[in-house]
């Protein structure tokens, strides 16, 4: 988890779109096949698929 979050942080930092792309796929090619859909997940910032009608029921303040 710590890496993720090196790694949304470094994300953040940048404006550049090539720069967050290339930081994110050396992030994802670090993984083993069972991580890389839970790390995918994390950095949709979606919860569920679009398709899928369930949600959190948490807004921005429970989580902040």
């Amino acid at each position: 988890m710590r890496t993720w979050a090196e790694t949304a942080e470094r994300v953040r930092a940048t404006r550049k779109t090539s720069e967050k792309s290339a930081i994110v796929a050396d992030y994802l090619r670090s993984l083993h096949d069972d991580d890389l859909a839970i790390a995918t997940v994390f950095l949709s910032g979606r919860a569920f698929p679009e398709c899928d009608l369930r949600n959190t029921g948490l807004g921005w303040a429970a989580i902040s």
